[in-house]
C-alpha cells in the first residue's frame, strides 16, 4: 500500500515537471512568422514560385532546372523595375543578412572582376551568386510559368537571400520595382548599420 501511494505521489509529480517544461517551452518558443502570401499581396507584391536553375544562358533545351523551388514576393514598378525576395526573408521575425544588407547597403566599391556589378556587389557583400559559381552558362532562378523568367539572388551565410540587382542599385539609393522597407516583418535598429561595413 506504502509502495502504491509513493508511485502515485511521484507520478503526479512526474506529470507536473512535464507540463511545466511544455508550458516554459511555449513561453519561450517565438510566434510564428507572419503568413507570407498575405505580407507579400498587402505589400503590393505578387507571389512568384521560382526553381534554381543552371545553364540560363542556354537555349531550353540545355537548361537544368532542379526540384526544391522557393516563393518569392516580386514588385513591378511602372518604369519595369523590379525586385524580388523569398517570402520567408519578408516574413522573418528576426534578422536576416538580406534583410539587414537591404536597409543598410554599404557603397559599392567596384573591383573589375566581372562585368555584372550586381555580382560584384554580392561578393563585396560576403554572399554568393546563386550557386556560388559565376559561368558563361548562366544560373539563377526561373519561374515556374516561364523557365526565360530569370533572377538572380545575392545569398547570404544564413541562407537568406535577396534580389541582386535591387540591392545593388539600393547601395546607390535608387529603389527598383518599390521600397522594401515596409515589406519586412522585422524592422532594424541603428545597431544594424556596420554590419557589411568594412
Amino acid at each position: 500500500m506504502k509502495h502504491g501511494r509513493t508511485f502515485g505521489v511521484l507520478l503526479v509529480l512526474g506529470v507536473l515537471v512535464v507540463m511545466a517544461i511544455s508550458v516554459r517551452a511555449q513561453i519561450e518558443t517565438p510566434p510564428p512568422p507572419m503568413n507570407g502570401v498575405m505580407l507579400c499581396e498587402t505589400a503590393g507584391g505578387t507571389v512568384v514560385t521560382r526553381y534554381p536553375a543552371l545553364g540560363t544562358n542556354n537555349p531550353e533545351t540545355d537548361l537544368t532546372v532542379f526540384a526544391l523551388g522557393k516563393p518569392f514576393c516580386e514588385f513591378t514598378a511602372g518604369d519595369g523595375s523590379s525586385i524580388s525576395a523569398p517570402l520567408d526573408v519578408l516574413a522573418a521575425n528576426g534578422p536576416t543578412l538580406a534583410a539587414i544588407a537591404y536597409f543598410y547597403p554599404p557603397a559599392f566599391v567596384p573591383d573589375g572582376t566581372t562585368a555584372n556589378p550586381s555580382y560584384t556587389y554580392c561578393n563585396q557583400l560576403g554572399g554568393a551568386i546563386n550557386f556560388g559559381a559565376v559561368s558563361a552558362t548562366g544560373s539563377g532562378w526561373v519561374s515556374a510559368d516561364d523557365v526565360n523568367d530569370t533572377r538572380t539572388f545575392c545569398v547570404f551565410a544564413d541562407s537568406s537571400m535577396i534580389d541582386s540587382f535591387g540591392v545593388f542599385y539600393k547601395s546607390d539609393g535608387a529603389i527598383r520595382g518599390a521600397d522594401l522597407s515596409s515589406a519586412f516583418t522585422w524592422q532594424p535598429g541603428r545597431e544594424y548599420a556596420g554590419t557589411f561595413q568594412q
